[in-house]
Protein backbone atom coordinates (compact mmCIF):
# COMPACT_ATOMS: atom_id res chain seq x y z
CA UNK A 1 0.00 0.00 0.00
CA UNK A 2 1.26 3.47 -0.92
CA UNK A 3 2.21 5.73 1.91
CA UNK A 4 1.02 9.34 1.66
CA UNK A 5 3.83 11.85 2.11
CA UNK A 6 3.04 15.39 3.20
CA UNK A 7 4.85 17.63 0.65
CA UNK A 8 5.23 20.47 3.16
CA UNK A 9 6.85 18.14 5.69
CA UNK A 10 9.16 16.73 3.02
CA UNK A 11 10.40 20.16 1.86
CA UNK A 12 10.62 21.58 5.38
CA UNK A 13 12.55 18.61 6.78
CA UNK A 14 16.08 19.44 7.92
CA UNK A 15 18.81 18.71 5.38
CA UNK A 16 21.79 16.62 6.39
CA UNK A 17 24.71 19.11 6.31
CA UNK A 18 27.05 16.47 4.83
CA UNK A 19 24.67 15.82 1.94
CA UNK A 20 24.19 19.57 1.45
CA UNK A 21 27.96 20.16 1.29
CA UNK A 22 28.44 17.17 -1.03
CA UNK A 23 25.79 18.40 -3.47
CA UNK A 24 27.16 21.97 -3.44
CA UNK A 25 30.74 20.80 -4.08
CA UNK A 26 29.63 18.46 -6.87
CA UNK A 27 27.69 21.22 -8.61
CA UNK A 28 30.55 23.73 -8.14
CA UNK A 29 33.03 21.34 -9.75
CA UNK A 30 30.68 20.55 -12.64
CA UNK A 31 30.06 24.26 -13.27
CA UNK A 32 33.80 25.00 -13.10
CA UNK A 33 34.57 22.33 -15.69
CA UNK A 34 31.68 23.47 -17.93
CA UNK A 35 33.01 27.05 -17.77
CA UNK A 36 36.50 25.92 -18.78
CA UNK A 37 35.10 23.85 -21.65
CA UNK A 38 33.26 26.90 -22.99
CA UNK A 39 36.41 29.05 -22.64
CA UNK A 40 38.43 26.45 -24.57
CA UNK A 41 35.65 25.93 -27.13
CA UNK A 42 35.57 22.21 -26.36
CA UNK A 43 32.58 19.90 -26.48
CA UNK A 44 32.10 17.16 -23.88
CA UNK A 45 33.07 14.70 -26.60
CA UNK A 46 36.42 16.47 -27.14
CA UNK A 47 36.97 16.67 -23.39
CA UNK A 48 36.22 12.95 -23.00
CA UNK A 49 38.67 12.15 -25.81
CA UNK A 50 41.39 14.19 -24.04
CA UNK A 51 40.91 12.02 -20.95
CA UNK A 52 40.48 8.70 -22.75
CA UNK A 53 36.94 8.39 -21.38
CA UNK A 54 33.55 7.90 -23.00
CA UNK A 55 31.31 10.90 -23.56
CA UNK A 56 28.64 9.17 -21.42
CA UNK A 57 31.03 8.88 -18.48
CA UNK A 58 32.04 12.55 -18.74
CA UNK A 59 28.39 13.58 -18.94
CA UNK A 60 27.75 11.57 -15.78
CA UNK A 61 30.72 13.29 -14.09
CA UNK A 62 29.41 16.72 -15.08
CA UNK A 63 25.81 16.05 -14.00
CA UNK A 64 26.59 17.60 -10.62
CA UNK A 65 25.39 14.57 -8.67
CA UNK A 66 28.11 12.01 -9.50
CA UNK A 67 30.46 11.08 -6.65
CA UNK A 68 33.74 12.23 -8.22
CA UNK A 69 36.95 10.61 -7.07
CA UNK A 70 40.19 12.52 -6.58
CA UNK A 71 41.58 10.52 -9.50
CA UNK A 72 38.78 11.68 -11.84
CA UNK A 73 39.29 15.29 -10.70
CA UNK A 74 43.04 14.89 -11.37
CA UNK A 75 42.27 13.57 -14.88
CA UNK A 76 40.07 16.61 -15.53
CA UNK A 77 42.81 18.94 -14.22
CA UNK A 78 45.35 17.37 -16.55
CA UNK A 79 43.06 17.40 -19.57
CA UNK A 80 42.18 21.08 -19.01
CA UNK A 81 45.73 22.04 -18.08
CA UNK A 82 44.62 23.87 -14.94
CA UNK A 83 43.26 23.35 -11.45
CA UNK A 84 39.54 22.75 -11.04
CA UNK A 85 39.75 22.42 -7.26
CA UNK A 86 42.44 24.09 -5.19
CA UNK A 87 42.95 23.87 -1.46
CA UNK A 88 43.33 27.07 0.58
CA UNK A 89 46.99 26.22 1.30
CA UNK A 90 47.82 25.78 -2.41
CA UNK A 91 45.80 28.88 -3.30
CA UNK A 92 47.79 30.93 -0.80
CA UNK A 93 51.07 29.64 -2.27
CA UNK A 94 49.94 30.16 -5.86
CA UNK A 95 48.36 33.57 -5.41
CA UNK A 96 50.43 35.04 -2.56
CA UNK A 97 51.76 37.90 -4.64
CA UNK A 98 49.90 40.30 -6.87
CA UNK A 99 51.95 41.40 -9.84
CA UNK A 100 49.68 44.19 -11.11
CA UNK A 101 46.45 45.86 -10.05
CA UNK A 102 44.17 46.95 -12.91
CA UNK A 103 42.67 50.40 -12.44
CA UNK A 104 40.60 52.75 -14.54
CA UNK A 105 41.53 56.43 -14.44
CA UNK A 106 39.00 59.14 -15.30
CA UNK A 107 40.18 62.68 -16.06
CA UNK A 108 37.95 65.65 -16.87
CA UNK A 109 39.64 67.99 -19.32
CA UNK A 110 36.84 70.53 -19.48
CA UNK A 111 33.17 70.57 -18.62
CA UNK A 112 32.31 68.11 -21.42
CA UNK A 113 35.33 65.92 -22.13
CA UNK A 114 36.19 62.97 -19.94
CA UNK A 115 39.15 60.73 -20.66
CA UNK A 116 39.12 57.19 -19.32
CA UNK A 117 42.11 54.91 -19.49
CA UNK A 118 42.80 51.42 -18.18
CA UNK A 119 46.26 50.75 -16.80
CA UNK A 120 48.10 48.36 -14.50
CA UNK A 121 50.03 49.48 -11.44
CA UNK A 122 52.56 47.50 -9.45
CA UNK A 123 51.29 47.22 -5.85
CA UNK A 124 54.68 48.36 -4.51
CA UNK A 125 54.23 51.71 -6.24
CA UNK A 126 50.85 52.52 -4.73
CA UNK A 127 50.94 55.33 -2.24
CA UNK A 128 48.16 57.23 -0.53
CA UNK A 129 45.10 57.83 -2.70
CA UNK A 130 44.93 61.43 -3.81
CA UNK A 131 42.55 63.57 -5.82
CA UNK A 132 44.48 65.41 -8.50
CA UNK A 133 43.29 68.34 -10.59
CA UNK A 134 44.70 68.44 -14.09
CA UNK A 135 45.54 71.86 -15.42
CA UNK A 136 46.60 70.73 -18.89
CA UNK A 137 45.34 68.23 -21.42
CA UNK A 138 46.84 64.78 -21.12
Amino acid sequence: MKQNIDPAAFFNAPIDPIIDTYVNLSIDIALQVEKRLVEKGWTKREFAKQMGKSEAEVSKWLSGVHNLTLKSIAKMNNALGEDIVITPTRAKQKYSTIKFIPIKVHARLNSKTIISKFCHIEPTKIGPIKTVKFSQAI
